[in-house]
């Protein structure tokens, strides 16, 4: 929101000082356009192809102008007709005095924090405008050039005007290469830094990075909080509901348990396919924040179905209401196709489970633009939703073919689109194998519906975020894992979308949902609990730790346990493990990121609290030294999650988190 105020009250100071210096020494600075170089130490530019006197702006036709006649404004043409001498200004202000500021009162403490924040957002910029030059230095791929292109056609949108053709164009060219940068180069590069360019020792480090890194990153799971005491029903619900049961429910340290749930993919990550494609459900009542948690989940559900309670007598966790309100959170969700939907319509619509019907359509091929109409079961689940999606002529029944609306405009209907064609979605699924049987949980008998595969997962964000390439999450995520990044908007433009998809997941994007609508529900609730987010996480990576003298990755908050688990090989068949964790730890430190390590089944995994409300799980797989790196396995008989944390406190040396009877004894002979 300062942005806003920021802005007018500068515009307001400049019309005083282009007034005051009218004939004196200092017009020149304040009514002359001053071209140094942006990318200089002393500036923190993330764009330079506006920077220039004449370059050209994407507005036109603002007010009454002779020389812009049918033009793009330049730098040039708006500083002249924005001096407050110009007749033709839309508007001036009556008075340019500051009375407001002489009944504000001096606060020390909000003066600190106000400093605090200035260093901070100054510190990330700088760090955006290195990796900005690094890139003009280098470069810019077909890929990136044909992106940026794209989008300021869009926003260059008057082909008419006369200097149509002096908008920026950019043009493809750097090409991989071989990796010439070392850690020892780099960190020499580092040591002398005083006497190179920041933009060097950016491209340098870059590159570096690009040279041990794993090259095929896959989503292998993703996790979501319960609230403690719904498990069994939550494991019975997903296995009639929504898809195979993965590994039952497990213990995760003492009465902290998770649970599964079994998709399929046509890529398969780091180890087997079965262990990996999955759905994590986590109760975590120990840790901590389990308690804000449960909170949010229950104002979630409040939200969406309106109740908290479970149904008397339903078989799992079958919410007390036969309505869904589709709201801000519902863009909250994982995206599932399958071939046949009439069994999962027959077991939702038989128990009266609460979900949207929906439907949208696919082009039948990349040749064929003929719609094929696909149907879409959004189905809530805790804080998240789960939606499965297939072709509506496989709902036999005709009476509920009727029962499907359009996505209303308030819903973002181009968000929830499937991203490929009917006929490449159907290659896909029918290529790809089965990673278990789906059995019936109470009678095992074999069920007969098509397993889900993933397409997509959605992450709701609120109008207060931004959604640029530069974003702290969206920048990690391509330097560490090669994502690619694209932003949509809606014809509206209330909607819009950032999307990331990776070369070696062919038919799976992550897209983060920024639906500003107005008539969208629940839109200030959203924004609120990302604050509420931002400020448990800072509490529990920031605050001085009661318990223990360890770092803070040595901490948990249970909101890590929402997150997009993505996982691959290191470079050099992983014997550059150590250093990716390194490289990484080091990026999330300097960009003031919390973040927990823990050592789970010999693999090296990195939880970062990023903003919004979805967390990220880097999972460097083998090869790392993890005895040096880490904190154990997690273990939920603490609050920080961390084996080395329950012996620190519990004065034991374990290896493995204590677990109760129930999950340890096969035979079940626990006495209860």
């Amino acid at each position: 929101p300062i942005f806003w105020a920021g802005h007018n009250a500068w515009e307001r100071m400049w019309h005083v000082k282009r007034m005051e210096a009218e004939g004196t020494e200092d017009q020149q600075w304040w009514s002359a356009w001053n071209e140094t170089n942006l990318l200089s130490e002393m500036s923190a530019a993330t764009c330079s192809w506006s920077s220039s006197a004449d370059a050209t702006l994407p507005f036109y036709n603002l007010m009454e102008d002779s020389e812009t006649e049918n033009k793009y404004y330049t730098n040039k043409d708006m500083l002249r007709m924005f001096h407050p001498d110009n007749g033709k200004l839309p508007h001036i202000y009556d008075s340019l005095e500051y009375t407001h500021c002489e009944d504000s009162e001096d606060d020390e403490d909000e003066a600190d924090r106000e400093e605090f924040r200035g260093s901070l957002v100054s510190n990330l910029r700088r760090r955006m405008a290195n990796k900005y030059g690094a890139k003009l230095e280098r470069g810019y791929s077909e890929y990136e050039a044909s992106t940026l292109n794209s989008y300021y056609d869009t926003i260059f949108n008057q082909p008419t005007l006369d200097n149509h053709g002096d908008r920026p164009i950019f043009e493809g060219t750097y090409t991989e290469e071989e990796g010439t940068y070392t850690e020892e180069k780099v960190a020499a590069l580092a040591d002398t830094s005083s006497s190179m360019s920041t933009t060097s020792l950016a491209k340098a480090t870059s590159e570096y990075i690009d040279s041990i890194t794993g090259t095929d990153w896959c989503i292998y799971k993703v996790t979501a909080t319960m609230r403690p005491g719904t498990d069994k029903l939550l494991l019975a619900f997903v296995n009639r509901y929504l898809m195979p049961n993965a590994f039952g429910m497990e213990s995760v340290g003492c009465n902290s348990t998770h649970l599964g749930g079994d998709y399929k993919v046509n890529f398969t990550a780091t180890g087997s396919s079965s262990n990996n494609n999955q759905l994590h459900w986590v109760s975590g009542p120990i840790l901590h924040g389990a308690d804000v948690a449960a909170e949010w989940v229950e104002k979630v559900l409040m939200a969406t179905v309106g109740t908290t309670e479970v149904r008397d007598g339903s078989e799992g966790l079958v919410y007390d209401s036969d309505t869904v309100t589709s709201n801000a959170f519902m863009h909250n969700k994982v995206q599932f196709y399958v071939p046949n939907l009439s069994g999962y319509v027959k077991n939702l619509d038989k128990d009266s489970v609460a979900h949207l019907k929906r439907k949208s359509t696919v082009a039948t091929s990349s040749t064929d633009s003929t719609p094929v109409v696909m149907a879409h079961l959004s189905i809530p689940i805790e804080a998240k939703t789960y939606e499965i999606v297939g072709p509506l002529a496989s709902v036999s029944d005709a009476e509920t073919l009727g029962a499907y609306d359009e996505w209303s405009a308030y819903e973002c209907p181009s968000c929830h689109k499937l991203a490929d064609d009917f006929e490449t979605l159907q290659e896909r699924y029918f290529v790809t194998d089965n990673t278990t049987t789906w059995k019936d949980s109470d009678t095992g008998e074999v069920d007969g519906r098509p397993q889900p595969m993933l397409v997509s997962v959605h992450v709701a964000v609120s109008s207060s975020q931004t959604l640029d390439d530069m974003r702290v999450d969206f920048a990690h995520l391509q330097d560490y894992t090669r994502a690619k990044w694209v932003l949509s908007t809606s014809y509206d433009a209330t909607c819009k979308v950032a999307s990331l998809s990776w070369e070696s997941m062919p038919g799976v994007v992550i897209k983060y949902v920024q639906n500003n609508h107005d008539d969208l529900p629940s839109k200030d609730l959203l924004t609120e609990y990302e604050e509420v987010w931002a400020d448990e996480y800072e509490k529990t990576f920031y605050s001085e730790s009661k318990d223990h003298a360890l770092p803070s990755s040595a901490n948990w908050h249970h909101f890590l346990d929402q997150h997009i688990g993505i996982t691959a090989t290191q470079g050099d068949d992983g014997n550059d493990c150590d250093e990716v964790f390194a490289a990484i730890s080091q990026g999330l430190r300097d960009d003031a990121l919390g973040f927990s390590t823990r050592d789970e089944s010999e693999e090296i995994h990195i939880y970062v609290g990023y903003e919004a409300t979805t967390a990220w799980e880097y999972n460097l797989a083998t090869g790392c030294s993890t005895d040096d790196l880490s904190f154990g396995d997690i273990c939920g008989c603490v609050e920080e999650n961390s084996v080395n944390v329950y012996n620190r406190k519990m004065g034991e040396d374990v290896d493995e988190c204590p677990k109760p009877c129930w999950a340890v004894d096969d035979d079940n002979d626990c006495g209860y």
